[in-house]
């Protein structure tokens, strides 16, 4: 009776692929969101690997990253010697950015993770602030009423005129998709 009835498997590794999905959109919002994004996205990311007993493959690219960071702070430690702890807690806390590309190489090259979504992602966000710095331009005012700063356009940025940068970025991509 029930033989015809498909059965759709349950996707173990859904909400880490939304995750690495959303990037593009997460950029577009302030820096506390995307310090917090990164935070959960790394932290869940690395959860999610050793639940699933996942064997992290490391190569000759991730030692010279890490061999990177490594002098990184050693060059701190030298420069401020015991003057400054918040620059050299800065600098401890960006092994998060190798640990996060560790974590997306990671990711590939088990093929949880494609890059078409992402790629697809990128351009819909990088045609979204376009759309809105055009919109800037033309009524003087962005979707989220954001007037120009300075005779410069932030778009969804607000008073930051970051957005030429976003798309400099993030452009990239939309054109690969």
């Amino acid at each position: 009776m029930f033989k015809n009835l498909k059965v759709y498997k349950s996707d173990e590794h859904r909400l880490l692929k939304i995750l690495f999905y959303i990037y593009p959109l997460i950029m577009l919002m302030p820096s506390g969101y995307i310090t917090l994004y990164l935070a959960f996205f790394v932290i869940y990311g690395y959860f999610h690997i050793f639940n699933n007993k996942i064997k992290i493959k490391i190569f000759l690219i991730d030692y010279i990253i890490f061999l990177f960071f490594i002098i990184y702070i050693i060059s701190t430690v030298i420069y401020y010697g015991d003057t400054n702890y918040i620059i050299l807690g800065k600098s401890i806390a960006d092994i998060r950015f190798a640990l996060l590309f560790l974590l997306i190489r990671n990711l590939f090259y088990k093929k949880i993770i494609k890059i078409n979504p992402f790629l697809i992602s990128s351009l819909f966000c990088v045609v979204f602030l376009s759309l809105d710095i055009f919109l800037q331009f033309t009524n003087g005012k962005d979707i989220l009423g954001y007037p120009k700063i300075d005779g410069r356009y932030g778009g969804v940025f607000g008073k930051e005129a970051i957005a030429g940068g976003y798309i400099q970025k993030f452009s990239i991509f939309a054109v690969l998709a």
